[in-house]
């Protein structure tokens, strides 16, 4: 049974919740006479089940027992689309005035391109007028673009028939480009090429204007010179559910870790911009990490080559003890972690090539990674158990409960109960001061525990007491939790050690 661990000693109390009854508690029955012992719970549990469903995205149990807690951003990301606006307009113009080329046609604020695909839906128009005057006779046309290329031939438009000089004749509406690609020319400019043939019938030359225009511009792939330029990234977070209950006290981690993790196919030399790593606590406290040149300056990640198109590169960069204040961070106990990283595009301004793809898209997560090995003093959480309902118990003159622990754990745990009633107010608690409901196991210098505990609590209830807390709707637990010898060496928890708690209830009627 996997629960939080506060909501399993609540149930040991009170076996209020659907857990297993235990019908043979021997140990406890003797204690009380068998007519009168009421066995109410019997649990084991470990670590595992602690956490392993509820306090961690991931629990990561190594061969020797070893475990660690893994919380994990959900990615932010940026695609290619989104970074790339290609003219940022919808209609692209191209207009030939009798010239061979036109400057800017494949012209992006953000990109120097020289080769890219159209993607399926943008579509190119072309019209065309007459300038040489007074040419009545049909004309005989070709028009091409050497350097938009479908399966090895140029894009061409061939028309035979009258062309006005006073307006534009349309000769093609809406041609998928799906298909074809475009390279400038001359390379490493702007512009592009357009070449005509236009004779008279009788084999007279002519010149004419081109006119045409590329409607919703998108590409599929698209390759050229990008300078330096920032990436903006949507901010993230990590819940760090372990802390969640904190009240107060230290819980402290030896060798924790919190990890960028980054996932890119865009095709450029990128790095990151660390614009914030901010931890908050469930008390309000904040903590930012620190990490010198690392957070200033950022890392570089790795991309694909030219020939690695589709290519989705990954890494993950560890701030640990060695290069920041990690521990100092997590160990302020932070149930959030806010970061915002963004990223910048070639960061040294290399003239080189690179590329993206309509599916190109860098995506940067959190990761945060906490080895079980620490210590925790006076380390409290509490939880609530409602919709309490004691008032069949009619008759009592006395109760005492009986807990008994064997406990494999280095943790000790000393517990209060407070019983309110249905508006909230404090009618009575179990009692006057915390008990002790399990003994940490004894470890050695190193940390690894050496020897179980066995431990036995009994907990008298008078009368007035018990006629008080009938009346109860809510237990408030309150508990707190300290590693061997209060907290003062670091110990290794592992996934195979146990807790066995049992509980019974002796009742005393009124006769």
């Amino acid at each position: 049974m996997k629960r939080n661990i506060l909501l399993l000693l609540l149930v040991a109390l009170l076996a209020l919740q659907g857990c297993k009854i235990q019908e043979d508690l021997n140990d406890l029955k003797d204690a009380y006479g068998p007519e009168l012992a009421l066995p109410l719970f019997h649990s084991k549990f470990t670590m595992p089940d602690i956490v392993g469903s509820r306090n961690a995205s991931t629990l990561i149990i190594a061969p020797d027992g070893n475990m660690n807690l893994f919380y994990k951003s959900n990615f932010t990301e940026r695609k290619a689309s989104d970074i790339l606006k290609i003219f940022g307009n919808s209609i692209i113009p191209l207009n030939f005035q009798d010239s061979v080329t036109y400057s800017r046609a494949l012209y992006s604020q953000e990109m120097v391109i020289q080769k890219i695909d159209y993607k399926k839906g943008t579509t190119l128009g072309m019209g065309v007028q007459l300038l040489t005057p007074n040419i009545t006779d049909p004309i005989n046309l070709k028009i091409w673009i050497p350097t938009l290329v479908k399966a090895g031939k140029p894009f061409e438009l061939s028309y035979t028939g009258a062309i006005p000089t006073s307006s534009f004749l349309p000769l093609t509406v809406g041609v998928d480009l799906f298909g074809y690609r475009l390279t400038p020319f001359p390379a490493n400019s702007d512009s592009i090429q357009l070449r005509y043939r236009a004779y008279t019938t009788k084999g007279v030359p002519v010149k004419i204007s081109v006119l045409g225009a590329v409607a919703n511009p998108a590409f599929d792939y698209v390759e050229g010179f990008m300078s330096k330029r920032d990436i903006q990234i949507d901010n993230g977070q990590v819940d760090v559910s372990i802390y969640n209950q904190i009240v107060k006290g230290d819980l402290k981690f030896s060798d924790p870790k919190i990890s960028v993790l980054v996932e890119n196919s865009y095709g450029y030399p990128m790095r990151t911009k660390v614009n914030l790593v901010k931890a908050i606590s469930k008390r309000g406290d904040t903590i930012a990490l620190v990490a010198s040149n690392l957070i200033n300056d950022g890392f570089d990640f790795p991309y694909p080559t030219l020939n690695e198109v589709g290519v989705t590169k990954k890494m993950r960069f560890d701030f640990t003890n060695a290069n920041s204040n990690i521990k100092e961070l997590l160990n302020a106990g932070p149930n959030t972690i806010l970061y915002s990283i963004d990223a910048v595009a070639n960061p040294l301004g290399l003239k080189a090539n690179g590329f993206m793809t309509d599916s190109t898209t860098l995506r940067i997560g959190l990761e945060v990674n906490i080895p079980l090995l620490g210590s925790a003093s006076n380390f409290q959480g509490s939880d609530t158990i409602r919709n309490i309902n004691l008032k069949d118990l009619e008759n009592v003159e006395s109760a005492e409960f009986k807990f008994v622990s064997d406990n494999e754990l280095p943790v000790g745990i000393m517990l209060e109960g407070i019983f309110l009633d249905g508006n909230g107010q404090v009618l009575d608690k179990l009692t006057d001061l915390p008990f002790k409901l399990v003994e940490s196991a004894k470890v050695n210098i190193t940390g690894d525990v050496i020897e179980s505990t066995h431990n036995e609590t009994f907990i008298p209830v008078s009368a007035d007491k018990f006629s008080r807390i009938k009346e109860a709707k809510q237990l408030i637990l309150a508990g707190s939790f300290s590693t061997y010898d209060q907290g003062k060496r670091e110990v290794r928890i592992l996934s195979t050690q146990q807790v066995n708690l049992r509980c019974g209830l002796k009742i005393i009627p009124k006769i």
